[in-house]
């Protein structure tokens, strides 16, 4: 028998072969990496945007605070007979006498001045307190 010698002749297609599964090799190895740095990056993103949230959380409890510290200095402040203290004690203001107190009521087109009487003056003066008779 005769052995008979067969060389493999290379293919024209062979070396593309070759190309083909380096990069479909390539293509997969480079999933197999970014895989893992796609979710740190995805984590460190949600990290951030929590620690933002937890310090924007402590920022509006501080400013609930202030703003009800603000409210209740608003209600002290703006009590009627605290005013009236400050006004008679710092500004020396009082309250007017009868003869201080002009009562103008001005009708479309006449400049008359309606008069004063005891009587309306006093009624101007417990409305404006308050007192209903």
């Amino acid at each position: 028998m005769k052995k008979i010698n067969k060389k493999k002749t290379p293919s024209k297609t062979e070396p593309l072969v070759k190309v083909r599964f380096m990069l479909i090799g390539l293509a997969i190895l480079g999933l197999i990496i970014s895989g893992p740095l796609l979710i740190v990056t995805k984590q460190v993103y949600i990290t951030n945007v929590s620690m933002k949230m937890n310090t924007m959380s402590d920022t509006l409890k501080v400013l609930d605070k202030e703003i009800a510290a603000l409210q209740r200095d608003a209600e002290r402040l703006s009590d009627n007979s605290r005013i009236e203290t400050f006004a008679r004690h710092n500004c020396n203001l009082d309250y007017p006498s009868v003869n201080q107190i002009v009562i103008v009521k001005m009708k479309s087109g006449s400049d008359k001045v309606e008069t004063v009487t005891l009587a309306s003056v006093l009624n101007v003066i417990n409305r404006s307190l308050g007192v209903r008779n």
